[in-house]
């Protein structure tokens, strides 16, 4: 093995270029595969942090339903169980605060200092906790506290019952836990001063509990149970941090999937180097032979310098992975996906980055290195032997024609049967699979629809249509990778662009008009009065949010005015069909608009009756309708609907969280200016349709763009495969083009041939990609459509000309360097050049 090793290095050496490409190729895709796994892993670390800090040493936590809370007797029954040894209440409401030029709400929680300090898993970064009966001191995270130029000692506003109220910054916590804190927006204070100070009552909404030894969840649930007089749930610590961790499962599937991408297309691009590499030494290889390798022997050589490769591209690509990884976790964390509490970078990603390079560019070599074993030696040693001639087989067009109407078949399937919706996956296999296996026809298409504009294109331009025909398959592979990068590029713009489109529905869909006013805790109806009789102001409607229990499972709950929603036009199918339900909810007599996932957990279908209880009532209620989730909740599955007329016979409660405001007919295009300048006057915030949905496409943009930078790395592999064919088309055609020049052809001309013959292998490559990533597109979409949940396709203009512009410029740009070094040919010296 030793001699091969040495003829395998000697191999790459003497083609530094090849080389140098075919590393890169595989260090980029190697990189991005570090990146994504190291932020994942920081991901991971930060979470597991975050649930530390988030549960501290509670073993459970026991909370209340309703405005109502635990009262002291109640708290002193938790107490005092047998099962529990420390208990620590807390409770929390949302704020209004004020600081300089910062100003806007955050979490207020109100804790009790020597239960929490006992409790918690938060650490001090500067100041002291909490004292035990101060009213006015408070503490913060130090990144919010730093964001607004806040250190301990200063003061911020809080708008208590009394109006804005200052409050001494005693403490700056290190970042606490992610699913407690909302990003750092909360602020700490005492219990007392929460009850005494914010209005909160002589009350808790939860008490976080450390149990004694042998003692488990179940046992204090079963006591609980018999002796509060009241609604609750137990919590295991468990599964707060089970959710915590179930909130980023998502993100990390999704970069996980798209950091395969940039390796696969390397491994495309190692293919065709090395296929190309093969071709060039059909004499070395078949004086090999004669001199007494093994068809064997060839194949080790191959896979040797695969290997040298692999190694090498996947060291360098494990190095630039981890730098990567410290830029993505930080657009990660400014994207809000993600608050970097701990950096970590395990041992084993250090060892899966590179196996998983090298594994990819030894199976990527394979097929050259079995192709290299079958050389002829004799036919080899030809002075015009087989250059160009060698390659993967293709498959017959008849394979294709039969998976292309496979893909019909299926696609037919799915459409009609909706059981069989899952076949479209199937159908989408497969057309990548056949339109990868037409590349070979496709190309010879284009090269005779180029030549038949005959005398429209100039001699160049034809010269290069006729090249298109050559060498058909070391072009079909080079262009396989680039029409999947291509393809994917399409397909995630029109996802993005048709998610946007199906956000703004959802968006126009929470409000009954375009303006709605936001409160951060329940108002009094006669603030709703107050925005009723503004001048401007034609009709207001309230919305008001609750948890109730069915069974033992929490249910979120939203009261709205039916009949005020279903009168306002509808933008889109999904609207319409949330507007009809609405009208049927408006007619109904206790009726409920279940979301489809808690109405397949719960079994339930129209015209089935369900119990709901909260604030100590429990109510019958019918399903009229089933309906995709509008309103958010806290387990994903979205909030039951039902009429404001049901809420308050129900609670006998009539406050309210939002406010759809509904300009009067004629309101000028001061409307919004003034409706917020009024709604700032009670502490509240006033926002339009077109703002939520702004904020629902910055999101939406912030996480695809990742997705996008993924697909643009493979891209650029894929454009240094074509690189690679050229600079090889150059070597096999340099007597060509010393003919070309000995008959007056400019060195201009001889670039301008390289450089549109590039530029139609980019267009066919746009054009095929294009196509495919619609199919992907409108397939995927297909997939995730429901009757409740029509899911239109957006024509994804933003990403085709994108492609497009990748086709017709980037891949010409990368091959530059080729056109020139054709222009520079010396002509005697390309003459002689042997075939």
């Amino acid at each position: 093995m030793r001699p091969l090793s040495s003829l395998a290095w000697r191999s790459l050496v003497s083609r530094p270029l090849r080389a140098a490409l075919t590393l890169l190729a595989v260090a980029l895709g190697v990189a991005l595969l570090v990146a994504v796994l190291v932020a994942s892993a920081t991901l991971d670390a930060s979470l597991e942090r975050a649930a530390l800090q988030l549960v501290g040493r509670a073993d459970l936590e026991v909370r209340s339903f309703g405005a109502r809370g635990f009262l002291d007797a109640s708290l002193r029954q938790i107490a005092a169980a047998p099962e529990v040894a420390l208990a620590a209440p807390a409770v929390r409401k949302r704020v209004f605060y004020r600081h300089g030029d910062h100003q806007g709400f955050v979490e207020l929680i109100g804790l009790d200092p020597p239960g929490a300090r006992q409790l918690s898993g938060y650490t001090m970064g500067e100041g002291v906790f909490l004292p035990d009966e101060s009213l006015h001191s408070v503490m913060v995270l130090a990144t919010w506290a730093r964001a607004r130029g806040l250190q301990a000692g200063d003061y911020l506003e809080l708008m208590s019952y009394q109006g804005l109220q200052p409050f001494q910054i005693v403490g700056l916590l290190d970042d606490a836990g992610l699913g407690e804190t909302g990003y750092g927006q909360v602020v700490y204070v005492s219990l007392r001063a929460a009850q005494a100070l914010f209005n909160l009552g002589n009350r808790a909404e939860r008490v976080a509990v450390q149990l004694r030894p042998g003692a488990t969840p179940a046992d204090l649930e079963a006591r609980l149970r018999d002796t509060l007089p009241q609604d609750f749930q137990v919590v295991p610590a468990a599964e707060r941090t089970r959710t915590l961790r179930e909130s980023a499962a998502a993100l990390q599937r999704s970069l996980r999937v798209f950091g395969l991408l940039p390796l696969l297309v390397g491994a495309f691009f190692v293919l065709n180097s090395f296929l190309l590499s093969i071709v060039e030494r059909v004499r070395e290889l078949a004086l090999l032979r004669i001199a007494g390798a093994t068809p064997r022997q060839i194949v080790r050589l191959v896979l040797a310098e695969a290997l040298l490769i692999g190694i090498l591209g996947s060291v360098a690509g494990t190095a630039l992975g981890v730098v990567l990884a410290v830029g993505l976790v930080r657009l990660l964390e400014v994207t809000g996906e993600l608050r970097l509490l701990a950096w970590q970078v395990p041992p084993a990603v250090l060892v899966v980055g590179p196996a998983a390079g090298t594994l990819a560019t030894l199976l990527a070599s394979l097929p050259a290195a079995l192709r290299a074993a079958q050389v002829p030696p004799l036919e080899g040693l030809r002075p015009a032997g087989p250059r160009g001639s060698l390659g993967l087989a293709r498959p017959p067009l008849r394979w294709a024609a039969a998976g292309l109407a496979a893909v019909a078949l299926l696609l037919a399937a799915s459409l009609l049967l909706p059981a069989w919706r899952g076949l479209a996956a199937a159908a989408l296999l497969l057309l990548f699979a056949s339109t990868l296996a037409l590349t070979s026809a496709l190309l010879m298409a284009m090269g005779h629809f180029l030549q038949r504009l005959g005398g429209r294109l100039p001699a160049v331009a034809a010269l290069s249509a006729r090249n298109l025909e050559r060498n058909r398959q070391r072009a079909a592979i080079t262009l396989g990778a680039l029409v999947v990068s291509f393809a994917l590029t399409v397909g995630v713009g029109g996802l993005a662009a048709s998610a946007t489109a199906i956000g703004r529905e959802r968006a126009e869909a929470l409000f009954a008009g375009a303006y709605a006013v936001i409160s951060p805790v329940a108002q009094p109806a006669a603030i709703a009065a107050d925005f009723a009789g503004l001048p401007e102001v034609g009709q207001v409607s309230p919305i008001r949010r609750l948890q109730a229990l069915r069974d033992r499972e929490i249910v979120d709950v939203v009261a709205l005015e039916p009949a005020v929603y279903a009168a306002q036009p509808a933008r889109g199918p999904a609207a319409r069909a949330w507007r009809q339900a609405l009208a049927t909810l408006a007619q109904a007599r206790a009726g409920v608009l279940v979301p489809q996932r808690l109405a397949a957990a719960w079994g339930v279908r129209p015209g089935q009756r369900i119990s709901l209880r909260a604030t100590d009532r429990t109510i019958e209620l019918v399903v009229v309708g089933v309906v995709s989730p509008v309103f958010p909740s806290d387990d994903d599955r979205g909030a039951a609907v039902i009429s404001w007329a049901t809420l308050e016979a129900w609670t006998g409660e009539d406050d309210w969280h939002y406010l759809n405001v509904l300009p009067a007919p004629g309101a000028d295009g001061r409307f919004e200016q003034r409706l917020s300048e009024v709604a700032a006057l009670y502490g509240l915030q006033a926002v339009s349709t077109d703002q939520i949905a702004g904020a629902i496409q910055r999101s939406l943009g912030r996480v695809l763009g990742l997705v996008q930078a993924m697909l643009c790395v493979g891209v650029i592999i894929a454009a240094l495969a074509i690189l690679n064919t050229m600079l090889l088309n150059v070597y096999d055609r340099r007597r060509e083009i010393g003919l070309l020049r000995a008959t007056g052809m400019l060195p201009r001309q001889v670039a301008a041939l390289v450089l549109v013959e590039a530029g139609s292998l980019g267009l066919l490559a746009a054009l095929v990609g294009s196509a495919l990533g619609l199919c992907l597109g409108a397939i995927t979409l297909r997939l995730a459509e429901s009757p409740e949940l029509p899911a239109p396709y957006v024509f994804p203009s933003g990403a085709l000309l994108a492609v497009g512009a990748a086709g017709l410029l980037l891949v010409p740009a990368t091959c530059v360097y080729p056109a020139l070094r054709a222009a520079r040919l010396n002509i005697v010296q390309a003459l002689g050049h042997e075939r």
